[in-house]
C-alpha cells in the first residue's frame, strides 16, 4: 500500500460532469512553489463514459520525461501555447 504520509497529504476526490462543449481548460496541477516544496499531485485520473464524434481529447504536455529539471520560464512558455481556443466557448 501507500505510505501514510501520502495518503493523509492527498487532494479531496474531484468529480466533474461536463454540460454540452464544457470541457477544463489548460491548467498547471501544482504551482512552481509547490512543486519546489515537493508538494505535487501524485497521479489524475480519468473515466470517459460517453463516446463523441469530435474532441474529447485529453492531453498531458508537461508530462515529459525531460520537464523534471523545466525552470519557470519553460513552464510559462508551455501554459502560452495552450491557452483557450474558439472551440472552448
Amino acid at each position: 500500500g501507500w505510505p501514510s504520509e501520502v495518503i493523509e497529504s492527498t487532494e479531496p476526490l474531484q468529480l466533474v460532469k461536463y454540460p454540452t462543449l464544457g470541457h477544463y481548460a489548460c491548467h498547471h496541477d501544482s504551482s512552481p512553489d509547490a512543486i519546489q516544496a515537493d508538494d505535487i499531485r501524485l497521479a489524475t485520473f480519468g473515466l470517459f463514459l460517453s463516446d463523441v464524434q469530435g474532441g474529447g481529447q485529453t492531453v498531458f504536455p508537461g508530462a515529459r520525461n525531460d520537464s523534471f529539471g523545466w525552470d519557470v520560464g519553460k513552464w510559462e512558455a508551455l501554459e502560452a501555447r495552450c491557452q483557450a481556443t474558439a472551440a472552448c466557448t
